[in-house]
């Protein structure tokens, strides 16, 4: 009960901050540089990500079950204090009158607006969300420690971090759309042939696999702001918020589909996921985005 009460938390403050908090970084930025922005913010929110397996092991190891909750609230509480202390205050600017009343019809006529590139996010996301949740159980399965599997997670999560924003630095210009032509399938394709490589490859081909699905993150929130220029916050709330939510809901089904038919097939099947996202870009996204929206 007590983990449980500690995992509520958790989803609750990651819903509540992090969409909220990529809107208040796309409105502080320069039109010209959003992508930038959202792939630096991105960065720190997966590098802490990244960090977190290993911070999680040295706890473990270093205090007792019965103070570590306690320990565990050092950082939190900082991070809390620098977010009140030096995040500014921004606002929408979307002129539609807030409120709880109003609420559930504001995020069905943006759902209606965003829905094929919240698709790929959904599909991106469940993907990512299923590596990080089978590769750790195949590492230890195959007779792994606690800090292997650690590591896998940094390492897993750290590239996938550093791919968004090496890409806005060397492709500044590039089309998420173009972009997701090219990595949807090799992401696919990689997830694919794990299934038949040894432990320590099939780990370096799923790290691919995740590095490839995310890099092309921050292009893919720029065109969804872009849809909704004066109500990024909700934008975000859509694509990062319920999408991240929604996919972490497809893992009990998952870790269900994995006991019955084992983690390696579980594992394997994830590559159907990058496929679907691809139809979606292909066929869907020229006829119901905006060609502005894509950078046409």
């Amino acid at each position: 009960a007590t983990a449980l009460a500690f995992v509520f938390l958790w989803g609750l403050g990651t819903a509540c901050f992090h969409p909220q908090a990529q809107g208040a970084a796309s409105y502080s930025a320069r039109p010209e540089e959003l992508s930038r922005s959202i792939s630096l913010f991105s960065f720190g929110g997966m590098l802490g990500s990244s960090l977190s397996p290993l911070y999680g092991v040295f706890m473990y190891q270093t205090f007792s079950p019965a103070i570590l909750p306690l320990a565990g609230l050092a950082i939190p509480l900082l991070a809390a204090a620098a977010v009140v202390r030096v995040v500014p205050r921004v606002k929408d600017l979307a002129s539609e009158p807030s409120g709880l009343r109003r609420l559930p019809s504001k995020l069905a006529n943006m759902f209606g607006r965003i829905w094929p590139v919240w698709c790929v996010t959904f599909l991106r996301d469940t993907t990512c969300k299923a590596l990080s949740f089978l590769l750790p159980l195949l590492v230890a399965l195959r007779g792994g420690d606690l800090t292997q599997v650690g590591t896998v997670l940094f390492f897993l999560t750290f590239f996938s971090a550093l791919a968004p924003l090496a890409l806005v630095r060397l492709w500044p210009s590039a089309r998420a759309s173009r972009l997701l032509l090219f990595t949807l399938p090799i992401a696919a394709a990689l997830l694919f042939v794990s299934r038949w490589l040894p432990l320590w490859t099939a780990v370096g081909a799923m790290s691919a696999a995740s590095l490839f699905l995310t890099c092309s993150t921050p292009l893919v929130e720029v065109i969804a702001q872009s849809m909704a220029p004066n109500d990024r916050s909700t934008s975000s709330s859509l694509t990062m918020g319920l999408s991240f939510g929604a996919a972490g809901v497809m893992m009990t089904p998952l870790g269900f589909l994995a006991g019955r038919i084992g983690i390696e097939h579980a594992l394997s099947l994830t590559a159907l996921l990058p496929i679907a996202a691809l139809g979606v870009v292909t066929f869907i996204w020229p006829r119901r985005i905006p060609g502005a929206a894509l950078g046409k």
